[in-house]
This record gives C-alpha cells, sequence and structure tokens, in this order.
C-alpha cells in the first residue's frame, strides 16, 4: 500500500469514528433528557402533605422514591396493623429521610 492510500484510509475510519461518536453522545443527551416516568405526578414540598394513612396506591406513587411496590407494602402493613401512630413505625421504607417531608400521619 502506498502512504497515501494509508493516509486517506485513516482519514475515512476517524470520520467513521468521529460520527459513531457523535450519534452516541446525541443518544446519551436524549436519554438523559427522559423523565423517569414521563406520566408520573410527582407532590412537590410546597403542596399539600399526603397522608399515608388515607392514601390509596396512585396517590402513594406519587411520592418521590414510592414506586408501586412500596405503595402496595405501605398499605398491606397499614391494613393489618391499623394506621400509623408515628414515623417511626415508616422507617423500613428505604430513603425515608427523604420521603418524611412530603407525608403526613394525620389531617
Amino acid at each position: 500500500m502506498k502512504l497515501i492510500d494509508l493516509i486517506t484510509l485513516n482519514k475515512q475510519l476517524l470520520t467513521v469514528q468521529s460520527r459513531v461518536i457523535f450519534i452516541i453522545l446525541i443518544a446519551m443527551t436524549l436519554i438523559a433528557s427522559i423523565p423517569l416516568n414521563p406520566h408520573r405526578q410527582t407532590v412537590e414540598k410546597k403542596q399539600l402533605k399526603i397522608n399515608i394513612n388515607k392514601a390509596n396506591i396512585e396517590t402513594l406513587k406519587t411520592l418521590p422514591y414510592i414506586g408501586e411496590e412500596r405503595a402496595k407494602l405501605i398499605i398491606q402493613i397499614r391494613e393489618s396493623k391499623g394506621y400509623f401512630i408515628s414515623f417511626e413505625e415508616l422507617k423500613f421504607i428505604p430513603n425515608f429521610d427523604r420521603v418524611e417531608p412530603y407525608i403526613k400521619l394525620e389531617d
């Protein structure tokens, strides 16, 4: 192979690599901009707190860090033992310290 052929081949490979990297960067940017659950409305701290003793699954799922499985678990425990009286009873919820600002125990 001639040196000119190698240089041309190298330029073509660099162009292909640059395009692949560019496409990957665009894809990563698009993925990062997509909300985790675009249909989920979350409760903001400024809004009224949710009464965890009366909320249904759909309402509980609006809380940050509470998905469907944790919402079901909260309701199952509430139905089996009765209303939660203190926040200590809710420490089983992962990231509870982050959820606590959004909930209350009574109206």
